[in-house]
């Protein structure tokens, strides 16, 4: 599944082959040797354009900019006010011909070189430069729509902050997850919540590296557990956008690399040999080292701070009452004086 990386990386290909190269040919009907070849997906492209609309929006417009927020990416046109906006769902992809780019793990549409197009193709488009693109998306889970204003477009506008570029900051966090009581994973996988752009593989590396159970309820999450959270993500989605998605870069401790090998029931293990299970969190399946991640503890650590208090609060009495009795001492002595006067 196309994830906050992924995306990330067909963002930058867009810019790299596509920029300021005009449209000269638009094909908006299925094509590469699937069961729909052929006819024009009104699942996955918006119906209301049909296929003489897309295409006419598309010809002849060139790109000058190509944006990304979460799993969306959207393309603004040179001399128009509208964007070519695809949400990749489950299962959609970019391919360029005669360009070898990387592709999602177990994708149906991985294709062979000199292969073109690829199956489940849903539109292609050719530039003046040469360039020709399609989009896939085998389990039509993706959408496609051209729009006016970019910022208006409901599948953006309502989505959370975006950790690549616009992470919050610690305290909101704290704010927001102290007031939700479902688990962890399932906050992180809700593009309207935390942050967007995260999936299932993103959300258990996160949960992995910070040593946080996917099924600990938010508002049990310490401080420390929360701040960590958020400190692992950053760092991946970083990481994973340098590394230009392609996973065989990523570093060799990430679960990532290890969380797939579950066969016949048998355990898989990570990279320091510690058993995987899994779990199904959200309807999602979790790989979970429960040696390493556990769940809130917050209670654990208002414990530590309530004992801390206490005995401040003790060791204040104490030297009060040392205080006190060393006046009432001197007052005796100063009663005696005066007596004895």
């Amino acid at each position: 599944m196309p994830e906050l990386p992924e995306v990330e990386c067909s963002r930058k290909t867009l810019e790299d082959h596509c920029l300021n190269s005009k449209v000269v040919r638009v094909e908006a009907i299925e094509q590469g040797g699937g069961p729909r070849d052929g006819q024009f997906d009104d699942k996955v492209i918006d119906k209301d354009l049909a296929k003489d609309g897309f295409e006419s929006a598309l010809m002849g417009a060139s790109f000058g900019k190509f944006g990304r927020k979460g799993k969306i990416l959207w393309c603004e046109m040179n001399d128009s006010e509208k964007s070519l906006v695809m949400h990749f769902g489950m299962t959609g992809q970019l391919s360029i011909k005669d360009v070898e780019l990387i592709q999602y793990r177990n994708s149906k549409s991985k294709r062979e070189a000199g292969e073109w197009p690829p199956k489940f193709t849903k539109f292609v488009l050719e530039f003046e430069n040469g360039t020709v693109l399609a989009f896939t998306d085998p389990r039509r889970m993706g959408r496609i729509n051209i729009v006016s204003q970019i910022t208006d477009d409901p599948m953006i506008c309502t989505l959370a902050p975006d950790p690549l570029f616009e992470i919050p900051a610690a305290e909101y966090w704290l704010e927001k997850l102290g007031k939700i009581s479902a688990p962890i994973k399932s906050v992180l996988l809700d593009q309207r919540r935390i942050v967007c752009g995260v999936g299932n593989w993103v959300a258990d590396e996160v949960l992995y590296q910070a040593g946080v159970h996917p099924l600990a309820a938010c508002h049990t999450l310490s401080r420390s557990q929360v701040e960590e959270i958020r400190s692992k993500l950053i760092n991946i989605v970083k990481v994973a956008c340098e590394c230009n998605s392609d996973s065989s870069k990523y570093p060799k401790n990430w679960i990532f690399h290890y969380r797939w090998e579950k066969k016949n029931g048998s355990s898989a293990k990570d990279f320091e040999g510690n058993d995987i299970v899994y779990e199904s969190v959200g309807g999602r399946t979790s790989a979970v080292v429960k040696s390493k991640m556990k769940l809130g503890e917050r209670v654990k650590d208002e414990k530590k701070k309530l004992n801390a208090e206490s005995e401040s609060k003790t060791q204040i009495e104490n030297g009060m009452t040392k205080s006190q009795k060393k006046a009432k001492k001197v007052a005796t002595v100063e009663r005696k004086e005066q007596s004895k006067k």
